[in-house]
């Protein structure tokens, strides 16, 4: 028997380690559901690298940290 597979979770996955990813499909497919999923991802793996060179100074992290609640 074929395993479950959650097509979005690995849109997802795809999305994070490709340079470039077209999500496509017809409606109630779960687009719209996959996309904040990726960018939560690029989120979760860019700021903290972000962080890392911006809070040398707690202006510079304020700064950062206010334009990605936007």
């Amino acid at each position: 028997p074929v395993e479950h597979v959650d097509w979005q979770k690995f849109a997802a996955y795809l999305a994070g380690i490709s340079p470039l990813t077209i999500i496509t499909g017809g409606p109630g497919t779960g687009k719209t559901t996959v996309v904040p999923a990726v960018l939560a991802l690029i989120l979760e793996k860019y700021v903290k690298e972000a962080k890392q060179v911006f809070s040398r100074t707690i202006a510079a992290k304020e700064v950062l940290m206010n334009g990605l609640m936007k």
